[in-house]
C-alpha cells in the first residue's frame, strides 16, 4: 500500500491502521522521505507491529516525474492520497505563490496518482479530503478548491468502473491539520475533534460498503447550524435528518413568554428620555459586542465600525444575537449584524423596536407570511383551512377597500370575478394571490 502524507500525522496513524487490517508492505512518501522528523521511529514501531516492508520515500506528488519513478519502483495494489498544504487566510489575502502551495499536494497530487495508475488493478484509491471543499469553512477557500479537485479525480475513476473513495474528514486530533486553538474554536462553532481511532471507523465502513464520497465528522448540529445557516440557506443541510429540523430556525421561539417580566435592560431603558436612552443602548450594543469577542472593554467596540471589521463571523454573529435576545425579549434573526452593520446602526434598530416604531410594511408582511407558513406546517384539518381561508378573503376583500359582505353598486364586476376566483382557487392559488395583492 502506498501512502503519500505518510510520515505526517495523518499518514502514520493511517500506515499503522493499515498493518492492524493485514497490510504487510507499505510506500510512505513526503517530500523529506528518511529524512523527515521521526520516520525512523515510525518504520520501527510499523514493523514491531507486524509490517514485513516498510519503504520511506521521498517524492513530491505535485511533480509527475517524480510520481512516475516511484510508481515504477514500486508497483503498489491500493493507495491512501494523505498529504496535503493548508494555508489559511481570506481570499483577497491570497497570493499566487501561496495558492499553488495548497493545490498542487492535494489536488495535482491525486491528478498524477490517477493518471499513472489507469492500467492498474488496484483494490483501494482513497483521498483524504476535508469538509472544507463540501460544505466550506472559513479563511479555507484554497484549501476547499484543492480538496473539491481531489475529490472529482475519485469521481471520475468511479464513473470509468475504477476504485475510487473520498473521505471528507472533520477535524482530528493528535496532529494533523488542526491546531489546539484551532481545534478551540471548531468546537465552538459545533465540530468536535474526533480521535483518529474512532474517526477510522468511518473509513472501514466506507470501504466496506463500496462508497464514493463521504463524511465523516462529529457535529453538533444545534450549535453548527443556526451559525452556518446565519446569512445565507444550505440545501445541503436540509438533506441531512440531524440537521433538517434546526435549517429553517432563524429566530428563537419566544425569548419571554406571554405574561413574563420584562427584561431589566428594557425596565431601565423605559424610564429614560430618548436621548438617554439612545445612548444607553448604544452603550450596551456595543458591551454585549465586546463579550462575544473577548474584550474586556466597551471601548474596543467604535460605534461606527462595521461589525465585520471588528472580527464577527456567522458564528459570532449567532452569539451576539441570542445575548441581545435575552436582554430585550425581542425576536432578532440570526442576520441581525449583518442587517445592521454598527453597533450605532444595530442599537438605532433595537430603539425603534423596543418603541414600537420599527414595523415596516415589509416587515409585518414577512410575519404574515411566516404565520401562513406555521399554520400550513401544522397540517390543518378541512374546518381549520376552511376558517383560514375565510379569514384570508375578509383581509383581502378590506385591502382591496370593501368587506368580505360588501355585495352593494360599489363591488363592481371585477369583484365578482375576484370571488368566483376565490371560489375554486386551490390553497396554492390563494396565497400566491394574496401575495401578489399585498405586494401591490
Amino acid at each position: 500500500m502506498l501512502v503519500t502524507g505518510g510520515t505526517g500525522a495523518l499518514g502514520a496513524r493511517v500506515a499503522h491502521w493499515l498493518v492492524e487490517h493485514g497490510a504487510r508492505e507499505l510506500v510512505l512518501t513526503s517530500r523529506g522521505g528518511p529524512s523527515a522528523a521521526g520516520a525512523a521511529d515510525l518504520t520501527a514501531s510499523l514493523r514491531a507491529a507486524g509490517a514485513e516492508r516498510v519503504e520511506v520515500v521521498a517524492c513530491d506528488v505535485a511533480e509527475r516525474d517524480e510520481v512516475a519513478a516511484l510508481l515504477a519502483a514500486h508497483r503498489v495494489d491500493g493507495i491512501v492520497h494523505a498529504a496535503g498544504v493548508l494555508d489559511d487566510d481570506l481570499i483577497d489575502s491570497m497570493t499566487p505563490e501561496r495558492l499553488e502551495r495548497t493545490l498542487r499536494a492535494k489536488a495535482l497530487g491525486a491528478v498524477h496518482l490517477d493518471a499513472l495508475t489507469r492500467a492498474w488493478a488496484l483494490e483501494a484509491f482513497v483521498v483524504f479530503s476535508s469538509i472544507a471543499g463540501v460544505w466550506g469553512s472559513g479563511g479555507q477557500g484554497v484549501y476547499a478548491a484543492a480538496n473539491a479537485c481531489a475529490d472529482a479525480v475519485t469521481q471520475a475513476r468511479r464513473g470509468r468502473g475504477e476504485p475510487g473513495l473520498s473521505v471528507a474528514w472533520g477535524p482530528w486530533s493528535g496532529g494533523g491539520m488542526v491546531s489546539d486553538a484551532g481545534a478551540t474554536e471548531l468546537e465552538r462553532r459545533g465540530l468536535r475533534i474526533m480521535e483518529p481511532g474512532r474517526a477510522l471507523l468511518g473509513l472501514e465502513r466506507a470501504l466496506e460498503a463500496g462508497d464514493g464520497a463521504v463524511v465523516v465528522a462529529d457535529v453538533e448540529w444545534d450549535r453548527f447550524v443556526p451559525a452556518f445557516t446565519s446569512r445565507r440557506t444550505s440545501p445541503l443541510l436540509t438533506t441531512l435528518p440531524q440537521a433538517a429540523a434546526l435549517t429553517g430556525r432563524q429566530v428563537p421561539v419566544e425569548p419571554h413568554g406571554p405574561g413574563a417580566a420584562r427584561p431589566a435592560l428594557v425596565e431601565r431603558l423605559t424610564a429614560l428620555p430618548a436621548a438617554d436612552r439612545a445612548a444607553a443602548l448604544q452603550q450596551h450594543v456595543r458591551q454585549a459586542a465586546a463579550t462575544v469577542l473577548g474584550h474586556a472593554d466597551p471601548a474596543a467596540v467604535p460605534a461606527e465600525r462595521a461589525f465585520r471589521d471588528l472580527g464577527f463571523d456567522s458564528l459570532t454573529a449567532v452569539e451576539l444575537r441570542d445575548r441581545l435576545t435575552k436582554d430585550t425579549g425581542l425576536r432578532l434573526p440570526t442576520t441581525l449584524v449583518f442587517d445592521h452593520p454598527t453597533p450605532e446602526a444595530l442599537a438605532r434598530h433595537l430603539d425603534a423596536e423596543l418603541t414600537g416604531e420599527g414595523g415596516t410594511v415589509a416587515g409585518m408582511l414577512a410575519e404574515l407570511e411566516t404565520g401562513i407558513a406555521r399554520i400550513m406546517r401544522a397540517e390543518p384539518d378541512r374546518d381549520a383551512r376552511s376558517l383560514l381561508g375565510t379569514r384570508l378573503r375578509a383581509l383581502l376583500a378590506e385591502v382591496e377597500g370593501g368587506t368580505a359582505e360588501d355585495t352593494g353598486p360599489g363591488a363592481g364586476l371585477d369583484d365578482a370575478s375576484l370571488g368566483d376566483r376565490l371560489e375554486d382557487a386551490s390553497d396554492d392559488e390563494l396565497f400566491d394571490l394574496i401575495s401578489r395583492t399585498l405586494e401591490q
